[in-house]
């Protein structure tokens, strides 16, 4: 697993965590980490948790919404 900070104008500062699912969903799911979400809420304005997915993954999620769409009747 691997971290990246950068700036960003619509953020004002970001983290990315990079992982392999399980071990995105171990970390999101530790004491540590709600811990430390915690502590942020509190020294942080607006801080915000965004969930993304890269890679391959992208073309699953591009046929979930293209499917569920349909079904729905939206073009």
């Amino acid at each position: 697993m691997t971290t990246r900070a950068f700036r960003a104008e619509d953020f004002g500062g970001a983290m990315i965590v990079e992982g392999e699912i399980t071990q995105l969903r171990d970390l999101i799911d530790s004491d540590w980490y709600r811990d430390m979400i915690m502590k942020a809420r509190h020294l942080v304005d607006n801080i915000n948790e965004v969930h993304c997915v890269t890679g391959d993954a992208i073309q699953g999620n591009i046929e979930r919404v293209v499917k569920a769409r349909k079904e729905l009747g939206i073009t």
